[in-house]
């Protein structure tokens, strides 16, 4: 539909024309109050200074729209896509902005008191000096949004999500922030006085300087630490000290400190009459000597051997290698000597 033919039939009387194509369409200043255009295309559409009050923009299509200046008292836009839209200046007092999309949107100085944007995304928008007294915020997203000298006096803000958001000099009083997530929140000036802050903490804001938290209600782990302005820094994490009995053993003295152990398990042995049981010989030692010999273990009332008693055995006489032990094989007695010159004679005869 082109701009004559709506503005025709609405001069007609004719009010309804939902899900009409007037994308990128001129209407600037033109009087369409009480007008139908639900899940209308009005993208990119200019409706600078226009008079729309009253009207059912429900689910409407008005990203990157023109609407600085225009009259939007009472319009229900629900559900609506104003990503991108100009609103500098516009009027929407009353309007019904149910989960409505506004991200990236510019809102200077417009004026939304007691509007309804319950779960709406305002993320990223611009929201300087708007009046949003009384307004209902409850559940509405305003991540990254700038709401710098904003008039919030009154507003419900429960379990809105102002992560990262920048409300400096903005005005709070008696405003209800209750569930509300302020993590990385400018709140440089801003007024807080008799605000309701139940369940929300204000331990990772931004900055916090001259705050005014008079008669602000059921604070919850409210500690004001940070006052420069600057972002908290982290808790200093102290290093432990290492138990003597955990520390490494240096590589160096590891084998001194083995061997001077061992000795002091030696002199313990010897106290208690151990070390001729031969339980000394089975520690391990580490030195650079060689190895202990490990004696075999002997009866201790035995008398020792006379070295010189003791003569090895001669093979040549098998009576003297005769063992006490039954089940000692005997050697085989050892073949006469010839004389090579006998043999051969042998061999002429």
């Amino acid at each position: 539909m082109d701009v004559a033919t709506l503005l025709t039939k609405y001069a007609a009387g004719e009010r309804d024309f939902r899900r009409c194509d007037l994308g990128k369409s001129w209407l600037p200043g033109v009087n369409l109050g009480g007008i139908n255009l639900t899940e209308a295309d009005l993208n990119q559409t200019t409706l600078l200074r226009s008079d729309l009050e009253g009207a059912e923009l429900s689910w409407t299509n008005l990203q990157n729209a023109n609407l600085n200046g225009a009259n939007l008292t009472r319009v229900n836009l629900s559900g609506a896509s104003l990503r991108g839209a100009a609103l500098r200046l516009a009027v929407l007092v009353e309007a019904v902005l149910l989960e409505t999309d506004f991200c990236g949107a510019c809102l200077v100085d417009a004026d939304l008191r007691r509007t309804f944007l319950t779960g709406a995304n305002l993320s990223g928008a611009q929201l300087q000096y708007a009046d949003l007294r009384g307004a209902f915020l409850a559940g509405a997203s305003l991540t990254g949004a700038d709401l710098r000298g904003a008039n919030l006096a009154g507003a419900d803000l429960s379990r809105v999500n102002l992560t990262g958001a920048n409300l400096a000099e903005a005005n709070l009083t008696g405003a209800t922030v209750i569930n509300a997530r302020l993590s990385w929140t400018n709140l440089a000036q801003v007024n807080l006085a008799g605000a309701d802050l139940t369940n929300s903490s204000l331990v990772t804001v931004i900055n916090l300087k001259d705050v005014l938290l008079s008669e602000v209600r059921n604070v919850v782990e409210t500690v004001v630490t940070n006052q420069s302005g600057t972002v908290p820094e982290p808790p200093e994490i102290v290093a432990e000290e290492i138990p003597e009995s955990t520390a490494l053993i240096d590589t160096d003295s590891e084998n001194s400190q083995i061997v001077s152990e061992t000795a002091a398990l030696d002199g313990n042995l010897d106290e208690l009459g151990l070390a001729e049981t031969g339980l000394a010989a089975d520690l391990p030692l580490v030195s650079d000597s060689a190895p202990p010999q490990i004696e075999v273990n002997q009866d201790p009332t035995a008398p020792e051997p006379d070295q010189e008693s003791i003569t090895p055995p001669d093979i040549n006489h098998p009576d003297t290698n005769a063992s006490n032990d039954d089940s000692a094989p005997e050697l085989p007695a050892k073949p006469p000597e010839t004389n090579p010159e006998d043999e051969r004679l042998s061999l002429r005869d």
